[in-house]
């Protein structure tokens, strides 16, 4: 059977108290990382949110008509939790939102090894700055250059014997202990849990004219839009102009700081009425 443990790894300790303590400390660091992750999130969709309206890009569609009655602030929260309920569903977890991570243990021979699953880079970079050994192995291609071919053969024979029951599936092979909680328990629910993360005025000028562009593309209905818009607006051709133009009119029209009023939408309130 094809053996793919690229996410391998050895505990240097081979206490299992210590081992507890390593996974527990983890998981309040990862809690914390996430935690601001999706304040980031919020903070970048309620102040797009806010920039749309001032720049008169919110409900030009008959069918977007609830998001009149809608916040910005909230309407952020609702784009998280909307993902939430879908990542529930789905057995598909590589969206955007998703921080799920796990780790399985298997004790063998004295020493305990392990594999990470997680699709986040930050998060694995985080893992394995630890006090833990890297220990990838797979059986399909030549061992890396940091590691000899007899230690590369040792290490194919250290996880086909820790993998060999219960059809080489880790979780069945070993202990798992879940790193992150659902996707609900970060979802931030207070506007000044936000506030402090609202983009730069340059950033929120970048954002707001690349999606103006983007849609306008878009809409003319060309395949693989994405890949030519970028080629579009890059120096020298026609977009890039258009980029500048555009930059300078919704740096007028967009606020220069956007204040908890804002967010929770009493200026916008004021502004129908």
């Amino acid at each position: 059977m094809s053996t793919k443990i690229y996410s391998g790894f050895v505990f240097k300790s081979a206490d299992i108290f210590a081992i507890h303590n390593i996974i527990q400390q983890f998981r309040h660091k990862i809690d914390a990382y996430i935690s601001e992750e999706y304040k980031q999130y919020a903070a970048n969709l309620a102040s797009c949110y806010v920039d749309k309206i001032a720049c008169g890009m919110v409900c030009n569609d008959k069918n977007d008509e609830n998001e009149k009655q809608m916040y910005p602030v909230y309407y952020a929260f609702k784009v998280l939790s909307d993902a939430a309920r879908e990542a529930q569903k789905s057995i598909y977890k590589g969206d955007i939102f998703n921080y799920s991570c796990s780790v399985t243990v298997h004790p063998y021979n004295g020493r305990f090894y392990g594999m990470l699953f997680c699709d986040k880079k930050e998060i694995d970079k985080m893992w394995f700055d630890q006090e833990i050994e890297e220990y990838r192995y797979w059986d399909n291609t030549d061992c890396p250059e940091n590691v000899t071919q007899e230690e590369w053969e040792s290490r194919g024979e250290t996880w086909d014997a820790i993998l060999k029951d219960f059809h080489y599936v880790p979780s069945m092979n070993g202990f798992t202990a879940e790193i992150t909680r659902e996707m609900y328990y970060y979802i931030p629910l207070s506007p000044d849990d936000i506030l402090s993360f609202i983009p730069s005025f340059e950033d929120r000028v970048n954002k707001i004219v690349y999606e103006y562009l983007c849609d306008k593309f878009n809409r003319l209905g060309r395949s693989g839009y994405r890949s030519g818009f970028e080629k579009w607006i890059k120096k020298g051709n026609l977009g890039f102009k258009a980029m500048n133009r555009v930059k300078k009119i919704f740096a007028n029209k967009i606020p220069k700081e956007i204040t908890k009023e804002m967010l929770i939408g009493k200026n916008h309130e004021e502004n129908d009425n």
